[in-house]
């Protein structure tokens, strides 16, 4: 069962100081990150055997999940996908999920940005926000076999 620690501390914290208000949001986002990972680790063997069993039949759908092209770092690895018979690569152009007011804030703009500037490159672009809206992976036009999270933080819950 998923526990939203994290919206939960932070409902809290507004009923302290501020110096308390932050420790307290902190320890909902160390449990989150926590539980997360925990997650993953309980899932990982089942997650490999799956994938192992589809890369035998077909080719696998790699996803580059990324919300700020500065940080563009895996243009090696995406050619390796891309140059391969086995592999798909997409990038899934987002915002971050920063609340307005965070020095790190993104809008629909920052979304386009990002998308133009894999498109001009000719790579498999797709927006995976749009309209003020976070489009669960599930809803995406293509269904990734793997997400490769270049920015990992302050990613949506239904994108991470």
């Amino acid at each position: 069962m998923y526990i939203p620690y994290e919206e939960i501390f932070n409902a809290f914290s507004c009923l302290f100081p501020d110096n308390l208000s932050k420790k307290i949001k902190t320890t909902g986002y160390n449990l989150k990150i926590e539980q997360n990972l925990n997650y993953i680790k309980k899932n990982r063997v089942k997650v490999l055997k799956k994938v192992k069993e589809k890369f035998k039949k077909e080719k696998l759908i790699v996803a580059f999940h990324i919300y700020d092209d500065n940080k563009w770092k895996a243009q090696s690895l995406y050619d390796l996908f891309l140059n391969s018979d086995k592999f798909i690569p997409y990038i899934f152009a987002t915002k971050n999920c920063s609340l307005e007011g965070n020095m790190n804030y993104q809008t629909q703009k920052d979304v386009d940005k990002t998308y133009n500037f894999f498109k001009a490159k000719n790579m498999n672009v797709l927006k995976a926000y749009q309209n003020d809206n976070f489009i669960p992976f599930d809803k995406m036009p293509v269904k990734p076999d793997i997400i490769i999270y270049c920015q990992p933080w302050y990613n949506y819950k239904t994108q991470g």
